[in-house]
């Protein structure tokens, strides 16, 4: 940049700032500011390569003082494109206003005093920059941000502690949520839901971490010596694994205690779960700060108004002061007194006999599954890796044909050994049929051939029937252990039935004939009515009902209790939902239910007229 007036346009180099004059007027304010900065250093103007100075990247700030338009332009264009610039007494442009690295336009009404605060601003650099969020992160920001919000805003404090528990419990997959309350000055520490507790925070994790303001993750509870079930976990053994997460104010008091509770022998919480609640807790604090103060102000109002109010209402007292008058007193007409008795009478007349013939049904209900065909599972009988695949799903098989083979390598050298040494001892033995020791030595080495010959068939997997191809679960080159399955045979392919698992204790009133409300998952209120074909007649534990039901559909379920298989026949190979007709498929889960027995409303809530009211 070509400057006017050499002499009067010294350059001055400021460590990492710089400082260009096109004039000594009013710049005293600028070199002291400068100076408490950064120590100054005169340079010759005609010794520094003034575009080459305002390129370096290492350049933190630049001043233009009293620079004309055209040298300020230029003085711009030279610049990094990050580095801050401060313009004093200079004819500035709309261009030149909207350029970002422009920081402040230092006019002479500035104080000298406040000039430091700029520069030095100027020189920490920009904020840092936000890292990129992924849909699934935005999208949790949001989910936490409107959870807290609802959490401080909430009038009820059991009920915003029901809400924050629940929705934090699917949040963070946890098996429960304790939301504590505390009270910084008198150290109580409380929770309303879902019982009522108080305790002081001066024992247990969760006092600790009121008293504190640090959050706990502990893989096992009771390996904390802090850890006081009564307090942190009502219920709990020890066993399972804790997050505690306080929730501070503006000033570090602790308002509220979260406890996150998952049982010990699922998987550790993740940096994502510890993660959102983090940002839970985050976002939470403010706003919690701001509910407190609220409170205090509402219990501070209170106070003064039960003060100044003397023996007459706070309502009573707004309402008089509102200047409003006194209702008249309310006069009854008795031309709706005898229409309201004769229909409050018909009211209680229907509600008896309600009561006496309205009738509840009592269902045993349990999950199901459905089935379209008789399966056999194809396991592997010997261990070992997968050489290769002969049928591919949906494919018909005869029985004995060869479905796959696993890696028989071995096997056959085994038997290629055997034969040899088989053929070999033969023809000893024929060369001379009375040695006792050859006639040992060729009983010995059928033996081996023959172990070797079952080695190899083992290392086969062929149909034990005739059927169709299923699913296949192995693949070339995986390793296979004894027992394990591999794939499964369609052996009925037309053998529509549903397998429901009901409570044993129902099985007394069970009986083939019933019918069967069949409820899929998604088809809410659908309901298919079926006719129940058989019973089991024992009562099963659920590792029984697992082995019965098959690993793939066991799997699905959660089983619990003794259990009774009931099986009904399905009489169409799909449904009908809103005139719409689907396909049933194999291994669908359905709620199944079954009417045992009827009772009326007087009978549940009288049960010794069991027995004199007609049955249902």
């Amino acid at each position: 940049m070509n400057q006017k007036n050499t002499p009067n346009h010294p350059t001055s180099k400021l460590g990492h700032a710089l400082l260009v004059l096109g004039s000594e007027d009013g710049v005293a304010p600028l070199r002291e500011a400068l100076d408490a900065l950064i120590s100054l250093s005169q340079r010759d103007p005609e010794a520094v390569d003034l575009g080459a100075v305002l390129a370096d990247p290492a350049l933190a700030l630049v001043v233009f003082h009293a620079l004309d338009e055209p040298d300020l332009v230029k003085g711009m264009r030279a610049l990094g494109p990050e580095t801050p610039v401060f313009i004093s007494a200079s004819a500035v442009n709309d261009q030149i206003r909207a350029d970002p690295r422009l920081v402040f336009e230092l006019k002479s009404e500035i104080s000298p005093d406040q000039l430091p605060v700029l520069f030095t601003r100027a020189l920490g650099g920009a904020p840092p920059e936000r890292p990129e969020l992924s849909a699934d992160d935005v999208a949790l920001h949001k989910r936490v941000l409107e959870l807290a919000s609802r959490f401080a805003s909430s009038r009820d404090p059991a009920q915003a502690a029901r809400s924050v528990s629940a929705e934090l419990c699917e949040l963070l997959d946890a098996n429960r949520v304790h939301c504590l309350y505390h009270d910084g000055a008198s150290g109580a520490l409380w929770a309303l839901s879902p019982v009522e507790r108080e305790h002081r925070a001066t024992r247990g994790l969760a006092g600790f971490a009121a008293r504190t303001g640090k959050g706990l993750w502990l893989r096992r509870a009771d390996e904390d010596p802090r850890y006081l079930a009564a307090i942190d976990d009502p219920g709990g053994r020890g066993e399972e694994q804790l997050l505690v997460a306080p929730i501070c104010g503006a000033e570090g008091s602790v308002h509220v205690v979260l406890v996150v509770v998952r049982q010990g022998h699922r998987e550790a919480f993740d940096a994502r779960e510890r993660g959102s609640l983090g940002l839970f807790i985050q976002r939470a604090g403010p706003l919690v700060e701001h509910l407190a103060q609220r409170q205090e102000l509402a219990e501070l109002v209170r106070e003064h108004e039960e003060r100044e109010r003397g023996p007459f209402r706070v309502e009573a007292l707004r309402a008089r002061q509102a200047g409003e008058r006194p209702g008249e007193v309310i006069r009854v007409t008795g031309a709706w007194v005898p229409v309201s008795y004769w229909l409050v009478l018909a009211l209680v007349l229907v509600g008896f006999a309600y009561l006496a013939f309205g009738r509840i049904n009592i269902y045993s209900a349990g999950p199901a599954v459905i089935h379209l065909h008789e399966r056999r599972q194809i396991t592997a009988r010997s261990s070992g890796a997968l050489a290769e695949i002969l049928v591919e799903p949906g494919e018909r098989v005869d029985a004995g044909q060869l479905l796959a083979r696993l890696d028989d390598r071995v096997a056959r050298s085994e038997l290629t050994r055997a034969e040899l040494s088989f053929r070999a001892e033969l023809r000893a033995r024929l060369l001379e049929p009375d040695d006792p020791v050859t006639a040992a030595n060729l009983t010995d080495l059928r033996r081996q051939r023959d172990n070797a010959e079952a080695a190899l068939v083992e290392r086969e997997l062929r149909a034990p029937v005739a059927g169709t191809v299923g699913d296949l679960r192995i693949r070339p080159g995986q390793h296979l252990s004894v027992g394990e399955t591999l794939l499964s045979l369609l052996i009925d392919e037309d053998a529509r039935r549903v397998i429901a698992l009901l409570p044993g204790s129902d099985r007394p009133q069970l009986r083939p004939g019933m019918v069967m409300r069949l409820e899929l998952p998604g088809y809410q209120r659908a309901y298919q009515h079926l006719h129940v074909r058989h019973v089991g007649e024992e009562v099963v534990g659920p590792s029984e009902a697992r082995r019965f039901l098959g690993p793939t559909q066991a799997d699905a379920l959660a089983l619990d209790g003794p259990m009774v298989l009931v099986e009904a026949e399905l009489d169409e190979p799909s449904f009908v939902v809103d005139d719409q007709r689907y396909d049933y498929h194999e291994g669908m889960l359905a709620l199944a239910e079954v009417r045992v027995r009827s009772e009326s409303l007087l009978e549940m809530l009288f049960p010794a007229l069991r027995g004199v009211l007609p049955r249902g």
